[in-house]
């Protein structure tokens, strides 16, 4: 009859409709899982991109820290040549002082010697002249 007509076509109908239901949420799924793979690979590619970066920059970081600890090891080593060579400049320095002091010490020596010599002559000479006139002025008072 017309109602168990009615009745199937409804029931194709709605298997029908059920079918492709079935057909789109299984499409659905099947894009989600593809989005979520691909999101996945996204991600794993940011991941890695991000490591990369990380690693080139903890490298270029290290190369760096090791050319500043290279520079600052060479200048404390000029430092110390410096300070080294100053102590020894310092010493020649001193000692050079010392010589010419010890020298100007022993010309002062000599000066002194010198001096007295000939301080000790004039004091002769000048004895030696007053006995000549105190002989010449007893000789006039004699006569």
């Amino acid at each position: 009859t017309q109602w168990t007509l009615d009745a199937e076509r409804q029931m194709d109908s709605i298997s029908h409709k059920a079918q492709e239901f079935s057909k789109a949420l299984e499409q659905l799924q099947q894009e989600q899982d593809m989005e979520r793979k691909a999101r996945l690979r996204r991600e794993g590619s940011l991941l890695q991109q991000v490591e990369q970066h990380a690693k080139e920059f903890e490298e270029r970081w290290n190369a760096e820290r090791q050319d500043r600890l290279d520079q600052i090891a060479k200048l404390e080593k000029k430092l110390t040549d410096k300070e080294t060579q100053r102590e020894r400049e310092q010493a020649s320095f001193q000692r050079r002082v010392e010589e010419e002091l010890e020298l100007l010490r022993t010309e002062i020596d000599l000066e002194v010697q010198e001096r007295q010599a000939q301080d000790e002559q004039i004091v002769a000479a000048l004895n030696r002249y007053s006995q000549q006139l105190q002989q010449s002025l007893s000789i006039l008072s004699a006569d």
